[in-house]
């Protein structure tokens, strides 16, 4: 019974890690939207579809620009776990079993 309380209280401090970074991570998850909505508003307002395709032209470098901010952004607000099977410091760990009382 101690060994399941243990646990379980590992358990809750590993849920409590995960929704802090979570939360810590949100603002860049929604600072992400920005150069995407962007993108695609600079795309209606600066193309004639009407017009033959062409691979670049004067707004290329700013699609670009953008697509690089996206990558960076989406980099950082992506989220984090632990392995399970490595500690802090990278080494593996044995396995434990904790039987269900």
């Amino acid at each position: 019974a101690v060994m399941a309380a243990q646990a379980n209280a590992a358990n809750q401090d590993e849920d409590e890690d995960e929704e802090k970074n979570y939360k810590m991570h949100k603002p860049l998850r929604v600072l992400s939207l920005i150069p995407a909505i962007g993108s695609v508003l600079l795309f209606l307002f600066t193309q004639d579809l009407r017009l033959p395709m062409d691979i670049f032209d004067n707004w290329s470098l700013w699609f670009a620009i953008i697509a690089i901010v996206q990558i960076v952004v989406a980099i950082l607000a992506r989220k984090r776990k632990k392995d399970d099977d490595e500690d802090e410091n990278g080494k593996m760990t044995e396995p434990v079993f904790v039987p269900e009382a």
